[in-house]
Order: structure tokens, then C-alpha cells, then sequence
């Protein structure tokens, strides 16, 4: 343990918030019943070229519990016309992440699906049995910036494009 951890009481020993792990504690690697999770968001908005107001949107959340672990990011960018949204499940040594893009000037639209280490045809399975693993290991009882909507809605990878979902930002997820 450094000095500055030693001398701050939010990481010394087993008394302080933080445990004598430091941050591992916290981030469910030394207790494996932790359950963590973080979101943040970001806009910007200034005058462009053209006098038209020039916005750019980030927003991410992380949800974690053990080895059942969720990524979601959007982003949108109104000079570009560029809309990006994707969604990572990892469970273990697997892993199936969503990205879905739109170029908003020309209405063209992409997904990829990426899957590591198993077969892409296995990706409905692997939601399934991610969804199962999360309910096992308390995930679920985290808020996630989707969790509004009816789960039927929240159990898909990626929701179709369109509508304001309620949450902290436009992106329909």
C-alpha cells in the first residue's frame, strides 16, 4: 500500500471505505458479491460556421456483478450527422457487443456483431444466459439508463432506433 493510502482513512485497512485492497474492494475483485456500477454523460453545444447551434452528446454506463458485466455508450454529434449506440455483455471469458450507427444526412444505417470466443450464431443464447447470470448475481437490482422501459423492451440487445426512452439522454437506449 503507497503512503498516500496509508495516511488517507478512505483506504486504510480493513476499517477504511475503500479496504485494504484500495479500489479493488470496491470494484468487486477481492469480494466477489460486489456489485458496482457507474454512468456518466456529456454535451456540448456552440455556435457553428453557419449559425447553427453545433451539439455533441456522449453518454456511458457500466454495470457489473462478479464476472457478468454490461457497457453501454452512445453518441451523437448534429455537425456530423453521426448517431452511434452499442451495448457489451461480457460473462466470463465471452463477450457480445452491439454497435449500431447512423449517418442522419444520408439515412445510412449499420450494425455489427461482434462475438469473443464463440460462434456469432450463439449471440440469442448468450443474451439469454447472460440475462440469467446477471439475475443470479444481483446485477439486476442496479438501475441501468434503460431500466424504465418495459423489460421485455430492456432484454434486447439493442432496442430499434427512435423514441426518447426517459432517460438521461435522447439515445434510445
Amino acid at each position: 500500500m503507497n503512503s498516500m493510502m496509508k495516511a488517507n482513512p478512505f483506504f486504510s485497512g480493513r476499517g477504511g471505505v475503500f479496504g485494504s485492497e484500495g479500489f479493488g474492494d470496491v470494484m468487486g475483485q477481492s469480494h466477489p458479491g460486489a456489485v458496482c456500477s457507474s454512468q456518466s454523460f456529456s454535451y456540448s453545444s456552440m455556435p457553428g460556421k453557419d449559425g447553427k447551434q453545433h451539439v455533441v452528446q456522449k453518454s456511458s454506463a457500466m454495470r457489473r456483478a462478479g464476472n457478468v458485466q454490461e457497457n453501454k455508450e452512445s453518441h451523437s454529434d448534429s455537425h456530423t450527422g453521426v448517431e452511434r449506440m452499442s451495448i457489451q455483455r461480457k460473462l466470463g471469458d465471452k463477450a457480445r457487443k452491439i454497435v449500431r450507427g447512423r449517418h442522419n444526412f444520408t439515412g445510412e444505417e449499420v450494425q455489427d456483431d461482434v462475438c469473443v470466443n464463440m460462434d456469432a450464431s450463439r449471440g440469442p443464447q448468450f443474451d439469454q444466459e447472460w440475462e440469467q447470470a446477471a439475475n443470479r448475481a444481483g446485477l439486476m437490482r442496479i438501475r441501468s439508463s434503460n431500466s424504465r422501459q418495459p423489460s421485455a423492451r430492456r432484454n434486447a440487445a439493442l432496442p430499434p432506433w427512435g423514441g426518447n426512452t426517459g432517460n438521461m439522454s435522447t439515445r434510445p437506449w
